[in-house]
């Protein structure tokens, strides 16, 4: 029995390396691949870089327009269908030899501009159980057709001789000192100088928060179908109105992180104690390991604040002198002349690479000489003679005196079977014909 139990030893120390050994060449396959796929490490620079020229820009505008209603009223007329806004932006102003103000106006070809609305209606708000708001996307290209308009002054009122017509010439691009319009451009008859009034049917701009949008004109209007598709998703949920707006901006905020919120502020405002609002417009792009699109050129805008001075931008109509104050805050845009480019590539750490290959072999060389030695040592602890189990029966209960010189040769003496006797429980020493 006990060189069974030797055999048994033996070949649990064999299986115990061979287990070792294999796991050992398994897992450090394994670790090798998982950290070469895991330390291929991207390292982006932003590098800012001059520009020739700044990208063709369109601009994507976002406005909400609320009445209570239906039934709708006088004092509280339903929102307006497209067109709603002219866009059009303030940009010079001259005083001429006669002593006349001459007010230059510049909008987008109203023709150009892709327009988009979804109306939203709470029938538990407002005093006649309804209130309707009208979400409205208006998207127009930069250098897709440019109309100017010059209005003088005569006196107290204005008169334009040609109207809104196509611009002549290069007209110059996001201009620090052109500020988008507020007030009315309208104009009356003057028949000394043969000018038919112009009417103004449309505000130019928002007169509440609205969103902007800068786009690369050539994908105006993949970005006005995305929004119109965020806008009517965010429409469709089942929301009180003071839900309905909240997630709509955070909607936009998170699909369109490059726009920005503006809204046209009066100097009485409390927020207008400040120069004007700068729209910042910058160029990016990716080179080298880029992810999918990052590589062509994509517009943002920020807000900034800029700090009054003797020249502010024009944002007023109604202006007759050049040094006259104005009461609106100008909203001006500036194009960065530097593209931010972000260089985007690919590296591996290799002493971390190393220490993490190599940190299971640390721990199977600490653990592999104790998985060995383990079984050895317990095997020769326990390793013993064929007398001691020949003496647990003593010499009677074995049938015979047994070798007596072979006892004294190991150290043993004659037992009597009583050590085994205790150990069992019994009363007496067993015997060779007992019933186990």
């Amino acid at each position: 029995m006990l060189q069974d139990l030797g055999m048994f030893q033996k070949g649990f120390v064999a299986g115990s390396c061979a287990i070792a050994l294999v796991s050992l060449l398994v897992w450090t396959a394994v670790l090798l691949i998982q950290v070469l796929q895991a330390h291929r490490v991207p390292v982006q620079t932003t590098q800012l870089r001059p520009l020739e020229r700044f990208p063709e820009t369109g601009f994507v505008v976002v406005s909400k327009v609320c009445a209570e209603g239906p039934p709708f009223s006088n004092g509280s007329p339903a929102p307006p269908d497209p067109p709603v806004y002219d866009f059009a932006s303030v940009a010079d102003f001259t005083v001429g030899d006669v002593q006349e103000g001459i007010l230059d106006l510049r909008r987008p070809d109203p023709a150009s501009i892709l327009w988009r609305q979804h109306r939203y209606v709470d029938a538990r708000y407002g005093r006649r159980g309804n209130f309707t708001c009208a979400f409205t996307i208006a998207g127009f290209a930069e250098h897709g057709g440019t109309e100017c308009f010059h209005r003088a002054s005569s006196g107290d009122t204005w008169y334009s001789a040609h109207g809104w017509h196509a611009c002549h010439g290069e007209v110059k691009r996001f201009d620090p000192l052109i500020g988008l319009s507020v007030g009315n451009w309208s104009t009356v008859d003057n028949l000394a100088k043969q000018a038919k009034n112009r009417i103004q049917l449309l505000p130019s701009w928002p007169s509440e928060t609205f969103f902007l949008l800068p786009v690369v004109g050539t994908r105006l209007e993949s970005f006005v179908q995305r929004m119109d598709t965020v806008i009517q998703e965010a429409v469709q949920k089942e929301l009180n109105y003071a839900e309905t707006a909240l997630n709509m901006q955070d909607e936009l905020s998170t699909h369109f992180p490059d726009g920005v919120w503006l809204f046209q502020a009066f100097n009485s405002d409390p927020f207008a104690n400040i120069g004007p609002s700068v729209v910042r417009l910058r160029s990016s792009r990716c080179e080298g390991e880029c992810e999918a699109g990052t590589t062509r050129q994509t517009l943002s805008a920020t807000l900034e604040k800029a700090p009054p001075k003797w020249r502010q931008p024009l944002c007023s109509t109604d202006m007759h002198h050049v040094s006259e104050h104005q009461s609106c805050v100008p909203i001006v845009f500036v194009a960065d002349t530097r593209e931010a480019v972000v260089v985007s590539t690919v590296a591996f750490r290799w002493p971390n690479l190393f220490a993490q290959w190599a940190s299971p072999l640390v721990v199977f060389a600490l653990l592999l000489p104790v998985v060995l030695l383990v079984p050895c040592l317990s095997g020769r602890a326990e390793a013993g003679s064929t007398y001691e189990g020949h003496g647990l029966m003593g010499s009677k209960g074995l049938g015979g005196s047994g070798d007596s010189g072979a006892r004294r040769a190991d150290g043993g003496s004659e037992g009597d079977g009583t050590a085994l006797a205790s150990i069992m429980g019994l009363s007496r020493v067993p015997q060779l014909d007992d019933d186990m």
